[in-house]
């Protein structure tokens, strides 16, 4: 090998693997599917049906403006059915979920944090997810949406838009 080929290998060798692990982390973002838009402050039901991938999951509530105004004291209660057996059930008011957020943004998402705020989807098979917005104890309400967001990274410029 002469000297511009020993070049020309060690240049092509990083570029292809920065390339894949660029491609795959694009991959990872894009790992969260919408569920439905949602009001806050009335009593709503809301379902989805869906085939989702096999893995990790949870449930991300995203409400525009949540850090920046007054927020609804909500309930909100989540099932996640397959096969007709719940695989993962949870009640929370919005105030008890932890909030991201971005340093300068008013935008937040919530969702319950540790262990038993994921849960584990064992097949493909149809999945239902049921989301409950009790009345708001405030007269706030807010506009918002449910994610189903797959592994640990939650897709922010997804669900918000590019703006953040």
């Amino acid at each position: 090998m002469n000297g511009n080929q020993k070049l020309a290998a060690l240049l092509l060798v990083p570029w292809l693997t920065l390339s894949a692990c660029a491609r795959f982390l694009g991959e990872d973002f894009d790992k969260a599917r919408l569920i439905s838009e949602v009001e806050f402050g009335a009593s709503q039901r809301y379902t989805a049906t869906l085939t989702p991938p096999v893995g990790a999951a949870k449930l991300v509530v995203a409400v525009p403006n949540y850090r920046c105004a007054t927020s609804p004291e909500a309930v909100v209660t989540f099932v996640v059915r397959s096969k007709d057996r719940d695989l993962w059930t949870a009640r929370r008011r919005l105030s008890d979920m932890t909030w991201s957020y971005g340093r300068d943004s008013c935008d937040a998402y919530g969702y319950i944090y540790g262990s038993e705020g994921s849960f584990n989807i064992h097949d493909t098979a149809p999945t239902t997810i049921e989301v409950v917005i009790g009345e708001s104890a405030s007269r706030a309400t807010a506009r918002g949406s449910v994610w189903l967001v797959y592994g640990d990274r939650v897709p922010v410029p997804r669900i918000f838009g590019t703006k953040q």
